[in-house]
């Protein structure tokens, strides 16, 4: 399910705001003056789909609807008189209507004065809200892009179960995932030859092990597969390759080698295939990154996930970057590698640390980004430079007329 639209009535005792979601582009930006509740917006969805309902309590507002692609809507209802007083416990209620089905609700309720929650309450949400909520995949990109990264360690025993945390720099965290990413699909690929290997002889002798091949179509064939693994070694993916080297294949083949070589270029075909989805992320991020640097280049690495270096070769630490390269990087590797397909991404001020050029080239390198990755994107920006000249993808975010 998709969301189609959000409004919110009396934010803050004073905004009313409906913002439909861009659906041929995929992108919405909505801008206003500071106090205007674009990052608070931007909360409310996060927390709601995210299950914070506490949070929601704390913040004023009279009404927020959510309305989906398929006629259901959702609102949440959190009294001003209720918030207005401080000491008073407070409500929240959830009300959802399933397009032609009976309505749920359900009620949450803020600490008491002794800050004490009541217990469970979670686990009396509805299965349908709990479940309308959960298909919903909300991803927050905040202000705070590049600083540490809280790492949950959790060792077990018997005697002594116990879970370390610590922290590491958002930059080192996602290169080493990129390489544990990379890793994987490595072993994945290593486990599928080993499989497609055992099982060649048998299929070397089956009848229809030809499957139609020429001569011309499995040169052509093997042409695209040196191409392929060409490509997976020059991204950082594969070491130079080690397999049969068929450039120089003789005019004609019999028909026994003609069987051999076909079951092979569709292994060989299957078995590349295992990289195909993160070689095209690795390709737009690296080449996203490459023309924005000056004087430094990006590559990927398996054991290192990113390399960077400058223009004679020097390599360059990661920390060295300067801030707008490093919330630029970290800002398309989450696009990229962290979200999910038909996620909805929040994205609060984008334009922070980068430079006017590059804030101009954000938009155009983003829509690249929702096409491979199929997601949607809610922005909250100050900057006329990140809007450029896609005004119509905007909806400005405007305060009651004031009296003269």
């Amino acid at each position: 399910m998709k969301i189609e639209s959000i409004s919110i009535t009396k934010l803050f005792g004073t905004f009313d705001y409906n913002i439909p979601l861009n659906k041929k582009d995929r992108i919405t930006i909505i801008h206003g003056p500071n106090g205007y509740g674009k990052t608070v917006l931007l909360t409310l969805i996060h927390d709601l789909f995210n299950l914070n309902f506490l949070k929601l309590i704390d913040i004023p507002f009279l009404d927020m609807v959510i309305n989906f692609h398929n006629g259901d809507h959702l609102k949440i209802i959190n009294s001003l008189d209720q918030i207005i007083k401080e000491n008073e416990k407070k409500e929240l209620v959830i009300e959802y209507y399933p397009l032609k089905k009976p309505s749920v609700i359900y009620k949450a309720t803020s600490p008491n004065k002794k800050g004490i929650v009541p217990k469970d309450e979670k686990e009396n949400l509805p299965i349908e809200i709990k479940e309308l909520l959960e298909s919903i995949n909300i991803n927050f990109i905040e202000t705070q892009r590049t600083g540490d990264k809280k790492i949950i360690d959790k060792k077990q025993s018997m005697l002594n179960p116990a879970e370390i945390s610590f922290h590491q720099p958002m930059m080192k965290f996602y290169a080493n995932e990129l390489a544990r990413t990379i890793n994987k699909k490595l072993a994945e690929y290593g486990a599928l030859s080993q499989s497609l290997d055992r099982s060649y002889p048998a299929r070397l002798f089956n009848k229809d092990a030809r499957n139609g091949s020429t001569q011309e179509s499995l040169k052509e064939q093997l042409k695209e597969l040196e191409a392929k693994r060409n490509h997976l070694v020059d991204v950082g993916i594969l070491d130079a390759s080690l397999d049969m080297d068929f450039k120089e294949l003789p005019q004609e083949i019999d028909e026994n080698n003609l069987t051999a070589l076909s079951v092979y270029v569709r292994d060989s075909q299957e078995k590349l295939k295992v990289f195909d989805e993160l070689t095209e992320k690795i390709d737009l991020f690296v080449k996203i990154i490459n023309d924005l640097f000056l004087f430094k280049k990006l590559s990927i690495n398996k054991e290192k996930g990113f390399i960077f270096k400058t223009e004679s070769g020097t390599d360059l630490p990661a920390k060295k970057l300067s801030s707008g390269e490093q919330h630029e990087i970290v800002l398309l590797y989450e696009m990229l590698f962290e979200v999910k397909p038909n996620t909805l991404i929040l994205i609060d001020e984008p334009e922070l640390s980068l430079h006017v050029i590059w804030q101009r080239k954000f938009l155009e390198d983003l829509q690249k980004i929702t096409r491979l990755a199929g997601f949607d994107v809610l922005i909250a920006t100050h900057s006329p430079q990140i809007i450029n000249d896609r005004w119509d993808l905007t909806i400005e975010l405007e305060g009651p007329a004031r009296e003269e």
